[in-house]
């Protein structure tokens, strides 16, 4: 078992609908660099004072006195062996820029933990590993509004910044940023692609399956319990209904399920109705892309219909204040995940300790996949070397990707066929998990589900 502060617990789908809007100010509209010297400040210096004077740098990490490299020191990990002792950036030298689009500040969704969690393994790279061959990096995030003219405002002053590239954040109408930073040659790397045109994008490499990923994953697990129905209720929303339809419902039916599709809005779903329609149906498996304040209904309703089977949901339902609203609700609910199944795995520990040491705010939750998106661009870099990176170069590398280590991740292959027609989802490898036990434990009940062969065998000719 292991706690959930250690999951890469995420739905594109879930983390959309939750809004789940933080208490910190968002970031400008305008690029701003939060992150340039070797031991960045460990306050947010997007908020300014009362006087409009930026609020005292503190170079120290926080925590027991050690570095997190020396707590850690000889322990195996994606590149290798992390070292003995730290070693800070040169804030002489050129720092590298590193942009990132994220959504936040708005009703539609605000995801201030990914920026956060970014800038905590940027400051982590530059406090103890030492930057990139002695180079800084240095964040430039830019905030977008759930709108297309926002995104690609964020495009453009990205690319007056020169950046070299970008680690993803979550931004849902980033089609309105792809065509310019396709021009330009500017890679996403990381984040959540929550629109078709991020899943299809050549710019963008996402170290995920998607909503489509989870789908797959829970469809093999029902047939393995034996079921015969699974139910798929999604919002109506593009790329919900491309995974559901396309890619859930067919590799459901290819592993012999009968499966019905259910459409709900994306605001104001009547949960009820989608579980009674489900109970009609007769489902076993019962697949609802529901989050935030939707979970526990969702969990409740479906304990008190009765249902023989089994409800899946996507990680976020997982979160632990959900879990304990739900007051036991969640007992045999399974949910999906893209961490690995291993409780000792020490990138969980980095994380956990970056994130808590170097934060300027909540980076938890959806923050563990900008975490692992930054840590993975960072070792593309130091493959790089200091004097040759380029935007081109970071691309080369992540298009001949085969099963190349990740940070707290499944291996990455980025060849544009792990999910047909979803080009840029680089790692759709899910395990599942339950939580049934008071101190709110998680219980992986599977190991990797293999679904690039699910997708492979659906979509076989």
């Amino acid at each position: 078992m292991m706690r959930r502060r250690l999951l890469l617990i995420l739905g594109a789908f879930a983390l959309l609908v939750a809004a789940c809007s933080e208490a910190e100010e968002a970031v400008d509209t305008d690029a701003t660099t939060t992150t340039t010297a070797a031991a960045s400040d460990a306050t947010d210096n997007t908020d300014d004072t009362e006087d409009g004077e930026d609020p005292p740098v503190d170079d120290e990490p926080q925590g027991d006195g050690t570095s997190i490299v020396e707590r850690l020191a000889g322990e195996e990990w994606f590149l290798g062996t992390i070292p003995d002792l730290p070693v800070a950036a040169d804030e002489s030298l050129e720092p590298i820029k590193i942009g990132m689009i994220n959504q936040e500040d708005t009703p539609a969704g605000s995801f201030p933990e990914l920026r956060f969690a970014a800038d905590a393994a940027v400051t982590f790279i530059n406090a103890e590993l030492g930057g990139v061959g002695g180079r800084p990096l240095e964040l430039v995030p830019c905030a977008s509004s759930f709108s297309i003219e926002s995104s690609r405002g964020c495009a453009q002053d990205l690319v007056v910044a020169e950046v070299v590239a970008l680690v993803g954040g979550l931004d849902v109408l980033v089609e309105g940023a792809l065509p310019i930073l396709e021009e330009n040659g500017l890679p996403i790397v990381g984040g959540i692609p929550a629109g078709l045109a991020e899943q299809m994008s050549p710019s963008s490499f996402a170290f995920s399956g998607g909503t489509a990923g989870g789908m797959a994953a829970f469809m093999q697990h029902a047939k393995e319990q034996g079921y015969e129905k699974a139910f798929i209720a999604y919002g109506e929303f593009p790329s919900f209904q491309v995974a559901a339809e396309d890619y859930g419902a067919r590799v459901g039916e290819n592993l012999g399920l009968e499966v019905r599709l259910n459409a709900f809005p994306l605001f104001g779903a009547d949960y009820t109705r989608v579980l009674n329609d489900a109970k009609t149906f007769g489902a076993e498996a019962v697949i609802i892309n529901a989050a935030d304040a939707a979970c526990v209904p969702v969990m409740e309703g479906f304990r008190d219909l009765g249902f023989e089977g089994t409800l899946y949901m996507f990680g976020s339902c997982a979160a632990e204040a959900i879990i304990d609203a739900a007051n036991g609700a969640n007992l045999g609910v399974v949910f999906n995940g893209e961490g690995p199944p291993d409780p000792d795995a020490v990138e969980g520990t980095i994380f956990d300790f970056a994130s808590n040491e170097y934060n300027k705010g909540n980076a938890q939750a959806a923050g563990t996949v900008a975490f692992r998106g930054m840590m993975n661009l960072y070792g593309i870099l130091t493959e790089l070397g200091p004097d040759n990176i380029t935007s081109q170069g970071i691309i080369d590398i992540l298009e001949n990707a085969v099963a190349r280590e990740s940070f707290w991740g499944h291996p990455y292959t980025c060849d544009g066929e792990q999910v047909p027609g979803l080009s840029s989802l680089c790692a759709p490898q899910q395990a599942l998990f339950t939580i049934e036990d008071d101190a709110n434990d998680v219980t992986f009940i599977t190991d990797w589900i293999d679904t690039v062969a699910l997708f492979g065998a659906a979509f076989a000719e």
